[in-house]
């Protein structure tokens, strides 16, 4: 990707969206492109330029900015699983700390206007901050193999998220469960987490691939059932999109999916306080609507599952999915562990 031109600011895909709809959207957190943070170091030797067209002017990033200094400070143009990923976990931890019926929704017995303050700055672009895009991309080179400046998928985006939690202890979730190649909850391991911490949620990532090129018809009835909630689980939206573009789906309405887009750029430097910083994720200019036949079929859905009995009824409620199924750790290891290898020939 050596010539990306990014225009600032765009209008929003708001045909299907009503003016009662932008401000009950109003709150939803929605993180995207940045420009002018502190330097991401790369380590990859391909070359990187970048043309961003401003409102007053064009600036150009490059990795290579100097001889002993190599690396990003922009993420635009690659980084838009990774900023689907961090709304998402920022929106369950606004459901979870406010105490919301759904995603969508403005009520809370909480203070919101502090509680939000303090999710906003956990996504801070600077490496003190755990879910900053240095940390991320840190780890997805560690463990991963994904160089900086190279797209994430579903699946690494998700295990980031699953390692940064861990190891944060002052973070409200302190387990996050990650299917990575199916949308497999693993109940046993679930119900002995909730018998040892009953006061605390879960976050659950699914990452799934629902067809080659398109959403199979198989999957479309039981894909817009994601979107519910029961009174102990919480549907936390999906990082998935179109192709090669992800985006933040966290809401349907009708026949039409509504989601935020990270492909609207903002400048660090200019979001020097949290309030400017909040403002920004919360900026309306970032929503649109697709629908189902649009979507790439691989992704990532959240949910946050606050007890056993939220499992319980999240397992009833989808009981005849096609996309999430409900299975025994043990069980299924017992088995494989009794499979004899000639058995195999």
């Amino acid at each position: 990707m050596d010539n990306i031109i990014t225009k600032l600011g765009s209008i929003i895909n708001s045909k299907n969206l009503s003016e009662d709809d932008l401000l009950k959207y109003q709150n939803i957190l929605k993180i995207s492109y940045k420009t002018d943070f502190e330097i991401l170091a790369s380590t990859s030797e391909k070359s990187y330029g970048l043309n961003v067209l401003y409102n007053g002017g064009l600036k150009t990033y490059m990795n290579n900015t100097s001889n002993s200094e190599k690396g990003f400070t922009t993420d635009i143009g690659w980084g838009c699983m990774i900023r689907s990923m961090q709304s998402l976990v920022a929106n369950a931890l606004r459901i979870e700390l406010l105490h919301l019926d759904t995603i969508v929704d403005s009520t809370s017995d909480g203070d919101n206007k502090g509680c939000e303050l303090s999710i906003a700055r956990l996504f801070r672009d600077d490496p003190q901050y755990p879910f900053s895009i240095h940390n991320i991309t840190k780890i997805g080179y560690d463990c991963f193999n994904v160089n900086i400046g190279d797209w994430f998928g579903p699946s690494v985006g998700a295990q980031c998220m699953q390692k940064i939690i861990s190891s944060q202890e002052q973070l409200i979730f302190d387990k996050c469960c990650v299917s990575v190649d199916s949308g497999t909850l693993y109940e046993d391991e679930l119900e002995e987490y909730f018998e040892k911490n009953s006061s605390k949620s879960v976050l659950v990532l699914l990452c799934v691939r629902l067809g080659l090129d398109k959403i199979n018809d198989g999957y479309v009835s039981s894909f817009y059932e994601l979107f519910d909630n029961g009174n102990d689980y919480k549907f936390v939206g999906v990082a998935g999109g179109k192709p090669y573009k992800s985006l933040y789906f966290f809401d349907k309405k009708e026949n039409f999916l509504v989601y935020a887009d990270p492909h609207h750029v903002s400048n660090y430097l200019e979001l020097d306080d949290d309030d400017k910083l909040l403002l920004d994720f919360k900026n309306n200019y970032k929503l649109g609507t697709a629908t189902i036949d649009e979507l790439d079929p691989s992704m990532c859905i959240g949910y946050v599952i606050k007890n056993a009995e939220g499992l319980k009824e999240m397992k009833s409620r989808y009981k005849n999915s096609s996309i999430i199924t409900f299975k025994n750790k043990q069980e299924e290891q017992a088995l494989l562990n009794s499979l004899d290898v000639d058995d195999c020939y």
